[in-house]
């Protein structure tokens, strides 16, 4: 939550699971539904998964990248990878007239991050 009561999301350079000032910061504008990982009810979501092709993991595990910056699951003060398994964001935002607006964030296996969003049609694009 940032000083103005608006959800932000940052990356955490430095080590210890907070924000610390100088972090990449992005501000999230009301009203947007986050949910992390599958089940999120997009449209074509179970066919824009399948068609990455790889697993993802948990909708509880929060990504996190080891020291060769491949995405992995943080436990114990141990992050290990994965293999073959991504992890997915998924953002909806309703519009003035009831009309809801898709985007998801996705981190590959292999650690790159990609920005997608949904036409009205429900095909997903990748930006």
């Amino acid at each position: 939550m940032l000083s103005n009561n608006a959800t932000g999301y940052y990356v955490n350079v430095q080590p210890g699971g907070t924000y610390v000032v100088g972090d990449p910061l992005i501000p999230i504008d009301q009203p947007v539904t986050i949910s992390q990982g599958t089940g999120a009810g997009a449209p074509g979501e179970a066919g824009f998964e399948a068609g990455l092709g790889y697993g993802f993991a948990a909708a509880a595990v929060v990504p996190s990248f080891n020291a060769r910056g491949l995405p992995c699951s943080p436990a114990a003060g141990i992050c290990a990878q994965n293999a073959g398994v991504g992890f997915i964001i998924f953002m909806k935002r309703t519009g003035n007239v009831g009309d809801d607006h898709w985007a998801a964030v996705v981190v590959t296996p292999s650690g790159r991050a990609q920005v997608w969003t949904c036409d009205t049609a429900g095909n997903w694009i990748q930006r």
